[in-house]
């Protein structure tokens, strides 16, 4: 009988063991599998390189407010900035920019804040004319 209930017992502990390691197996297969998806996939990035820098030459809006002014003359350099990444074809650069974009976005609200009506209208309308000279 004593041998029987060592064998019993031996036979239990065997089969927990093998059941504990199929599902230690089975979750570590489950977790590998979704270490190895791709969050992101790599595509190639299509770049137009021409920007029409047209409002930063002609169309530049003077304030007589030394903050506006300083922006503006920001805002030039950084569209001069974008189309030269574009003509260089520099996919690196032109992400770096498009994130000072935020920045940018920011700042020319609080100028913004600073100006008369008849200003900030100004402001609006040429920041569009180059955005949507760098869309194009």
């Amino acid at each position: 009988m004593r041998s029987f209930n060592i064998v019993l017992i031996s036979c239990i502990l065997f089969f927990l063991s093998c059941k504990k390691d199929k599902i230690t197996n089975d979750l570590e297969t489950s977790v590998m599998k979704k270490l190895d998806t791709t969050v992101v996939e790599n595509k190639e990035i299509t770049i137009s390189n021409t920007i029409d820098l047209e409002p930063i030459k002609t169309d530049i809006p003077q304030f007589n407010d030394k903050e506006a002014d300083a922006f503006v003359k920001k805002v030039k350099k950084y569209f001069e900035q974008i189309a030269e990444a574009n003509r260089s074809n520099n996919p690196d650069e032109i992400l770096e920019l498009q994130i000072r974009a935020n920045d940018i976005d920011t700042e020319m609200q609080e100028i913004k804040n600073k100006l008369s009506k008849e200003k900030q209208k100004q402001l609006s309308d040429w920041y569009m004319k180059l955005v949507n000279a760098a869309s194009k």
